[in-house]
């Protein structure tokens, strides 16, 4: 096969791949279970046309100094490090950090930090589709600028067993928007997006379900009103309409709630 570039008289059918005009990015593993670095590492063989492992650590001490020699481009870091961390690995990065990527195997209070922050992460058993689709997004020099912007706001986060939200962070073409929970009046699905309705007035789509949403935003603030609404109490004005109950909010807008969710509704907006 004769490069393109190199001889202009290659036919169109002898161009190399696409994949091989993209960077290769470097990634290190930090995981304190070996049979989950290797499951990972046997993954990320499958896509070594994009991205090649050159490291893998397995706690605290080794990994910032696995990160330091290997100044890899993407790291994948597991939550839970024994006595500590990703999360005091993440505080001690040096700026600008690598792209990271949380891996975790428990959606507890540390992964609700991350999915309100909008920080990449995957959940163990890793899905190969999903690896592949954040592979292919991490490619991008913009996608690796908002997983900056997300760790790093993550980082301003206190992370423990008492962690309450108070925003949430939705992911854009090439930046974040933060809305914090007092700011947010209601959700409305929209196929597999979401929009979010603020109090300013704004109109916020996000790649994700309505479904996705309420298990990121875990507050008792939010009451799941219909298939297709998410509502934060604290603008609602009262209930109304009988047989066709829906709430009216305190900026005149009408929310339907199921028939099955009426007493359920009414009952929680009593106390």
């Amino acid at each position: 096969m004769c490069l393109k570039l190199a001889n202009p008289a290659c036919d169109e059918e002898d161009r190399l791949p696409s994949f091989y005009f993209v960077k290769k990015l470097s990634s290190v593993i930090i995981d304190d279970q070996q049979h989950c670095v290797d499951d990972l590492s046997e993954q990320l063989k499958r896509h070594e046309n994009r991205v090649s492992v050159v490291g893998v650590a397995y706690g605290y001490e080794d990994g910032m100094q696995l990160i330091e020699t290997r100044k890899p481009d993407i790291i994948f870091l597991d939550v839970e490090l024994g006595e500590k961390t990703g999360f005091d690995i993440l505080a001690d990065l040096p700026k600008p950090h690598p792209t990271v990527v949380f891996v975790s195997a428990m959606a507890h209070y540390s992964l609700r930090a991350i999915k309100v922050n909008a920080a990449d992460y995957l959940l163990k058993p890793v899905n190969d589709n999903e690896l592949e689709n954040l592979i292919i997004r991490l490619g991008n020099d913009t996608q690796r600028k908002t997983n900056q912007q997300a760790t790093n706001l993550l980082k301003s986060v206190q992370v423990n067993r008492d962690f309450k939200p108070d925003r949430i962070a939705i992911r854009q073409t090439d930046s974040l928007k933060l809305i914090y929970y007092a700011d947010l009046v209601y959700v409305e699905a929209d196929s597999n997006y979401s929009r979010f309705h603020t109090a300013t007035k704004d109109r916020i789509t996000a790649s994700m379900t309505l479904k996705e949403v309420e298990e990121t935003l875990i507050s008792d603030r939010f009451l799941r009103t219909h298939k297709s609404y998410l509502v934060n109490r604290e603008y609602v004005d009262k209930v109304a309409g009988g047989d066709h109950a829906h709430l009216i909010l305190r900026n005149g807008e009408q929310i339907p709630i199921a028939r099955r969710r009426v007493k359920e509704i009414t009952e929680r907006l009593r106390h």
